[in-house]
Parts: C-alpha cells; structure tokens; sequence
C-alpha cells in the first residue's frame, strides 16, 4: 500500500543483542501508524555490536577510555585487527556503512516518509546514535536521535553535523554501567566534573563516559537553543511517575534538546516508547515543525522513497464564500472527516522481515484496511503465527 507516506524509527540493540530486542517499540509502532527496524550489528564470531562514539577509538583526546590497570580487558574484536588499546569493545566495521544500507533498503520498499525518520538505541546502540548525527552520510538522514541510557565515550563528545538535529537522551540515575552524573571518588576516575565511570566491573576496572549534563549542554549550544548555558526549563514529556525532563526550547529552525532521567538501571523504562513517539511527532526534516504537537496535515518538500502517491493537501477553500458561516461548516466537515478516518478504520498489523547483504531488519508497520496484508521477503516466517497475532516478544517474528 504506497499512498501514505510512513515515519520510520530505526532502534538499535545494546551490546551483545540482536534485532529480537525492542519488542515493546514494534507493538507500540504497529498501534500508532510508525514503521519500525531493528538491525543487528556486526560480531565478528564475539557478540553483536555497533562501532561509534568512541568503543574503538582509545586513546582520544582526554587519554584513555577505560580504566584497565592490570590489562585484564580482553575485547578486541577480529575486524580491528590490533587493537590499540584494552579499552576497545566493539567490532570495528563500517557501522554508519552499514546503518545507510539499511535506511536505503527499507526506503526503497515501503513508503517512508524521509522527512521523518529517527534514530533511537540502548546502551552500545545509544552511544551509536551519536556516531551518525556526527558522520555526514546519515547526519541529515535523520530528523532526530533518541540515546536511551547512553552516553559517548569522555573525549569523544562531538557535535551533529546538521542541523537542526533535535536530541531526546533518556538516563538511570541507577544506572552503573553508564552513569548520567559524575563520580569523582571512583577509582580510576581523573577528576575531570564532566566525566562519568562505570562501577560494574569495579574489581577489573572501568569504562569513562560523559555525563548527561555535558552531552545535552553541548548539544543545545549546536542547536543554538535559547540558555544553552543555563539549566534546562523543566517538562512532561510522557505520563507516569518516576522520571523527570527537562529541555532547551527555541533552537535553531525549531530543534529542542530533551534531558530524561528515570528511577531505574541500565535499561529502557517502559514510558520510553510514548515520549519517542511524541518526539517524532514534533520534529521533521531538515526543518523542526514546533508547534504544533499533532499538525493534521504533512506538506511533502519532495519525492518519497517507494511511493506512488503523496499525503493528500488540505482542500482548498473557495474565497467567494468565506463567510462566517460558511467557515464554520467547513470547520464542521473536516471534524467529521478526521473522525472518520481515525477512528472509523480497524487498524491491522503486517510484520514484514527483509535481509540484505549489509543490513537486516525487522521492519513492522500499521496500516489502515478491511485485511492484513504480509509480505514475505525471505522465507523465515511462519504466517500462521503472524494471522494469530503471536505477541512480537517472543523473537519469531
């Protein structure tokens, strides 16, 4: 069905995960009309990963990336070679590379809307999604990016190389892995204020990371938001309790700088998927459409990838018979209209899974229409399972 142009939100797994993991962000796509693909990274016979925001560029400026006292880190991935320093952790191909195969892939079969695709992940895919708003291959690709409990290596914090580029970052402040705030009495900490260690491998040593704060300062003075220098203005991105954000608000060509911290770990909080959802809903590309949250119609500015048809314009009104009355039957009709076409349609759900030589994904999207349509790309899916509506958690999808 190419007449609706769709937004696409490409999320990408933690270390050692696959493109089985965000299930919760496929469920919530499929009920609010969003594509969503989850990649696997490279692994190089170790564990699937993603290469960016410094996992395989120790020493950087501010030295070392780790605290490795004894040598005991043992992570060298088989495509780097000889690593230069214990501190490596991923593999070493070519991930941006790699991500810009998948978007044309996934461009070139259904009908993305490419004014508005996103980039989200989780811990190693978090730091990753800092790597393609700095590489000029994907920095205008993508309309905004979504780290989740993420932050790149001490050293390695670099600026995106469009703009606007529109940044949600979701911190733990339970979080020991990639902690959002600086702990300058751990050991193997330099004392730099900007600067955050990992406590889980204390006994071994300790990864260097940079702080929330200092990640989403530096990004709002990228965006040439309004206070850069000052605290973020506090608000509600999503329901429910248990975290709180905060933003930089009138940013060059209406970008925003989101900063989330939650009460939990390392790992994705539940209200993670409705605040990125309502984050796409308020960016495009290349220019932010702030406000409003949930603009009724989406002007193309060009061409679509794997499209036949545009989104319809607004009917035109005919000047001769702008009365107030007549305004106000119009205003009447499109109510009408809007209730028709959102609630009068039973959405139905199409899992579609595509492989290719650079990128693999796990592409789910909704679509309004009497039947459910799926399409088999490759031959790894049991339609039996997808016509009785397995629950897409338990990886067969």
């Amino acid at each position: 069905e190419h007449s609706t142009v769709w937004p696409l939100l490409v999320v990408f797994h933690g270390w050692s995960g696959s493109f089985k993991e965000n299930g919760d962000m496929h469920e919530h796509g499929m009920h609010h009309g969003y594509i969503v693909a989850t990649p696997t990274g490279f692994a190089d016979q170790l564990w699937p990963s993603w290469n960016g925001g410094g996992t395989t560029g120790s020493p950087g400026q501010d030295g070392e990336t780790c605290y490795d006292p004894d040598g005991d880190f043992d992570y060298c991935y088989s495509s780097c070679g000889t690593c230069k320093s214990t501190c490596w952790w991923t593999t070493c191909e070519d991930s941006v590379a790699q991500a810009a195969a998948l978007l044309d892939e996934v461009q070139a079969a259904f009908c993305v809307d490419t004014q508005r695709v996103f980039a989200a992940g989780v811990s190693n895919g978090g730091i990753f999604c800092y790597e393609l708003a700095k590489d000029p291959r994907t920095a205008s690709r993508f309309a905004g990016f979504v780290p989740i409990v993420a932050s790149p290596h001490n050293g390695f914090v670099r600026l995106p190389q469009a703009l606007p580029a529109p940044f949600l970052g979701i911190w733990g402040t339970r979080d020991v892995t990639i902690p959002p705030t600086a702990n300058l009495t751990v050991q193997g900490h330099t004392g730099e204020p900007t600067m955050a260690i990992d406590t889980r491998y204390a006994a071994l040593g300790a990864w260097r990371y940079s702080t929330a704060r200092n990640v989403t300062t530096r990004w709002a003075v990228a965006n040439e938001c309004d206070g850069a220098d000052a605290p973020p203005i506090p608000m509600l991105l999503a329901p429910g309790e248990g975290h709180s954000c905060a933003a930089w608000a009138n940013c060059s060509l209406g970008a925003e700088v989101i900063e989330c911290i939650h009460e939990g770990g390392h790992e994705s909080p539940p209200w993670a998927p409705q605040a990125i959802w309502i984050f796409m809903q308020r960016h495009s590309s290349p220019v932010s459409r702030l406000p409003p949250l949930k603009p009724l119609f989406i002007t193309p500015l060009e061409r679509r990838g794997g499209c036949d048809a545009q989104l319809p314009s607004a009917t035109a009104v005919n000047p001769a018979v702008a009365t107030t009355v007549v305004l106000t039957a119009i205003a009447l009709l499109v109510a009408a209209v809007l209730i028709v076409h959102y609630g009068g349609s039973q959405r139905r759900r199409c899992c579609l899974y595509t492989r290719g030589a650079l990128a693999r994904a796990d592409v789910c999207r909704t679509h309004p229409g009497s039947q459910a349509k799926t399409t088999k790309l490759v031959a790894n899916v049991a339609l039996a399972q997808l016509r009785e509506g397995h629950n897409l958690n338990d990886g067969n999808h």
